[in-house]
């Protein structure tokens, strides 16, 4: 956990630089999207259990209104990109933030074509420019990682099959119930690696893309609590 907020805290770094110089966003976000939520209801808590935290905060998509507004958001290296689309996203106070962000494609564009109802997108807060997300709407739902100095927060569904309902939880906070847990087995007092010769807080300014071709078994693909249990192929 450690080493991912590392590194999740140096591509903050990196992507706050590429927003910074941006100009004003779309100052238009559906406020309707998202509703707060006192509890998710007892029919849907009955369900099949995806994400079920210790502590969270309930929240109702709309997600027709939700794809209807991420149809305006603008391709990420493309001229409009300059002018990013702000949209709210649910945090673990029960608040909504506010993001700016872009279409963030992660498959090649032959890929994207074939899986059209698959997208991505990447962002910065605005009234936190440190915190910074990455979140998806596909036929699985909606899914969200925010990164920030102080917190790593996630958006996911709270029950298998529901698109409607979700939690949005602090892993620095809480974690998971019992059936998802884990524990760090590693003896201390390991192996001293020599420093190497990095910046602290930088990923650095250039941007790499990377071809991969990823292959796993039914079962592997279930057995994560953040994938999906069905996946494309």
């Amino acid at each position: 956990m450690r080493k991912f907020l590392k590194n999740g805290l140096g591509l903050a770094t990196c992507i706050s630089a590429i927003f910074g110089a941006l100009a004003p966003a779309q100052n238009t976000f559906a406020a309707n999207a998202w509703k707060v939520l006192d509890r998710v209801p007892a029919a849907v808590e009955a369900g099949d259990p995806w994400i079920r935290p210790k502590f969270y905060h309930a929240f109702q998509l709309d997600r027709a209104a939700l794809t209807a507004l991420l149809k305006q958001a603008p391709l990420e290296g493309t001229a409009r990109a300059n002018h990013p689309l702000r949209v709210e996203i649910p945090m673990p106070d029960g608040t909504l933030s506010q993001f700016d962000i872009v279409e963030s494609p992660i498959m090649e564009p032959a890929l994207q074509a074939k899986y059209p109802t698959i997208r991505t997108y990447l962002g910065q807060g605005v009234q936190n420019p440190g915190q910074n997300v990455r979140f998806d709407l596909s036929p699985v739902g909606y899914h969200a990682s925010i990164i920030g100095p102080d917190l790593a927060v996630y958006v996911d569904p709270f029950t298998k099959g529901n698109l409607d309902y979700y939690t949005s939880y602090d892993v620095k906070n809480d974690r998971v119930d019992a059936e998802r847990s884990w524990w760090c087995l590693t003896p201390e007092g390991g192996p001293v690696f020599a420093p190497r010769d990095v910046q602290p807080g930088r990923s650095g300014a250039v941007r790499r893309q990377f071809r991969l071709a990823c292959s796993a078994t039914g079962s592997s693909r279930r057995s994560g609590a953040r994938r999906p249990a069905t996946l494309p192929t």
